[in-house]
Order: C-alpha cells, then structure tokens, then sequence
C-alpha cells in the first residue's frame, strides 16, 4: 500500500489552499460594483492564471519527485510552463491594479504610473542581477542558469512590483485596502517566480516554499477585497504629486552597481539593459512631467487672463470698465502719447430703463457696446462708466 510522501502532501495542501483563495477572491470580487467589481474580477483573473501554472508546477513536482534530479530536461519546459503563467498572471494583477479607484484615470495618468512602475521595477530587477550573478551568487547551484524564461518572468515580477509600489505611494489616503492588494499581489507573483525557480533547479524545498508564499498572498487579496473602495483619488495635481521615490531606486542600483564593481564583478548584458531601461524610464518621466508643467503653466495663465479681463470688463457689453478705461489713461500719460477722450450719452436711455424695465435696457447696452466694438480703430478703446443715464 504506498502511503503519500511528506513532499506529496505538502504539494496538495499547498495547491488547495491557492485554489481556495482564487475562489474566495472571486466570490469577493462580486460583492463590489461598477469600475471597482471589473477591476477586482481582472485581479481574479490573474489570480486564477497563477493558481493554474502553480498547479502545473506542482502536478510536475509529484510526478517527477523519485527522479527529481535526472529529469533535467522535462524540469526545464515545466518552469518555462510555470514562467509563462507568471507572466500572463502579472500582466493581469497590473491591468487590475491600474483600474482600481483611486489609480484609474486618462491615458496620460496610465502612462505615468507605468513608467515610475518601471522605474522602480529595474532597480528592483538589477539588484537581483547583481545578487544573483557572480561574485556574489547567493543561491548558489539554486541559480536558474538553465532556465531562459525565468529571465522574461523576473522582469514581469519586476514591473509589477513596482506597480503596487507606485500605486500606493500615488493614492490618497485611506489606502489600507490598497495595501492588502498590492502585499497580496507582490506576495503571489514572488512567490510564482520562486515555484519557476525551484522546478528548474534539483531541489524542491523552494518550490514548496513558493507554494506557501502563493497561497498566504492569493488569501491576503481574498481579504483585502473585503475593504470598501475608500482609496480616494490620485494625486493628479502637478503640485502634490511627489517626485522623491525615484531617488531610493537609483541609490539602490548605485550602491549595487559600486558593490559589483569592488567584488570585480562583469557586467553582462542582462544587467546593462536594465541600467538602459532605467536611463530611458527616467528620462520619458521627466519629459511626461515636463509636459504636465507646461500645460499646468497654460492653464494657470488663461486662469489668470480670464480673470483680469473679469477685472477690467464690464460684464454686460463687453466694453472696458472704469477700472480699465482708468489703466489705460494712465499707460498713455506714462508713454507721453497724445490722447482724446470721447464721452457719449444715450438720449432717452433713463426713460427706456424706467418705462420698459431693466431686461430692455440691459438690451439696449448690450447692443450699443457691441456696435461700438465694431467701429473701434486699431489703439482705440471704447469704455462703459457704469452710470444709467451716460453710460459711456
């Protein structure tokens, strides 16, 4: 009678566990309605595809668990299985996490917090380069050199890092659901690349780690579904938005990059990449912030043109004021230019106004000031003194 492994039980304790959070995920998801319910059922989603290559990975692990070791090659395309999961699973949590309330918005804000995600996601993703590669190599024969599609889904893990990242420092305050989903969803996709790891590698003590991180993170975003959409809205404004946390993944990746340096290490090709791609994010986001000053400053200065003309316009023909006919007379005396002042009275305007009531004589303004507009010549102003019976 074969009795099953400690490995076994492990593997399918640690596969219904992330079922049982998928489900209860999804039976959350619903509970909420509109944007944030088609939000919540995309995190499902991504939840679901991971639960699936997990599974996968797992089924693998069993089948392959007395020949762990000699089975090199079917170990190899079950992490790329596993890998591709992880992928499609971050794509997924990120798509979600861009639609919640409190992230959602236009195209320019979507473009925004992909590239600080990016941002942060390459630093990120070259501090692991640097750990992982030689000299430092902290896990040692554990590394997936083999693997090539454990390289596509530690840039996914990366990016969506830095997504949850981004989308908690961008959102107002209360953000406690916020983040329980972005811990859950860092928790899950970690834990995903570590399965894609531990099956590449002749060992499965880290694909039953992973399993558990998968199943405590997929459980953290079953809970933090439960949470009112209380996010409140992003901080649109160029003013309040921060800029500082692009400061922590460079000194990360400086302290890295000096790190390797002194332990003689190489710089290969996966690692200048990344130091490119955060060259290339930084300097987009800088350009995107760049444009949001220009059009703030644009805003700011028709916001400021439309109320001077407020100030010095009279609200009902159009024509100046006594405040701007009083501007105007005096940048003439200061320029020592010749002027002529031209008063006209409207004959019969009080007997208009009295008898056929102020809506008429409102009319009648209206009429003459926009005739007087109409014969102005270049230098000319036409100006309304506010009075009833010689009003211009």
């Amino acid at each position: 009678m074969h009795f099953p492994s400690g490995v076994e039980i492990a593997a399918v304790a640690g596969g219904l566990t992330a079922v049982l959070g998928t489900v209860l995920l999804v039976r959350s998801a619903r509970r909420h309605t509109a944007a944030s319910r088609r939000a919540r059922l995309v995190l499902a989603a991504g939840a679901g595809v991971t639960t699936a290559s997990l599974v996968v990975g797992l089924i693998g692990l069993v089948a392959m668990a007395p020949e762990w070791s000699a089975n090199r090659e079917q170990r190899v395309t079950l992490a790329t299985v596993v890998a591709i999961g992880v992928v499609l699973g971050c794509v997924l949590f990120s798509v979600g996490l861009l639609r919640l309330p409190g992230l959602a918005g236009d195209t320019r804000t979507v473009a925004r917090h992909l590239l600080d995600a990016v941002v942060v996601g390459a630093a990120l993703w070259f501090v692991g380069w640097v750990l992982l590669s030689e000299p430092t190599r902290i896990l040692g024969a554990a590394t997936p050199t083999t693997c090539t599609a454990i390289l596509l889904a530690s840039v996914a893990v990366a990016t969506t890092v830095g997504v949850a990242v981004v989308g908690v420092l961008r959102t107002a305050r209360p953000r406690r659901g916020l983040i329980l989903t972005g811990s859950g969803i860092v928790t899950t996709v970690v834990g995903g690349l570590g399965v894609a790891t531990g099956v590449c590698q002749p060992g499965t003590a880290m694909v039953l780690a992973s399993t558990i991180a998968v199943s405590i993170g997929l459980l953290i975003l079953a809970w933090a579904v439960r949470f009112p959409d209380t996010l409140g809205e992003p901080h649109g404004d160029v003013i309040r938005r921060g800029t500082a946390y692009a400061f922590l993944p460079m000194l990360g990746m400086a302290v890295s990059a000096v790190y390797h340096l002194l332990w003689e290490g190489r710089f290969t090709a996966p690692g200048i990449v990344a130091g490119i791609v955060e060259g290339f994010a930084l300097v987009a986001r800088q350009y995107v912030a760049l444009l949001d000053v220009r059009a703030y400053a644009h805003r700011l200065a028709e916001s400021e043109a439309h109320y001077r003309d407020l100030a010095y316009t009279d609200a009902l023909t159009g024509l100046a004021n006594r405040r701007g006919l009083l501007e105007e007379l005096r940048r003439v005396l200061r320029s020592d230019v010749p002027v002529v002042l031209l008063a006209l009275d409207l004959d019969g305007f009080k007997y208009v106004n009295d008898m056929r009531g102020h809506d008429v004589g409102d009319a009648v303004l209206g009429d003459v000031g926009a005739r007087l507009r109409q014969n102005l010549r270049p230098g000319d102003l036409a100006a309304r003194l506010g009075a009833t019976s010689s009003p211009y």
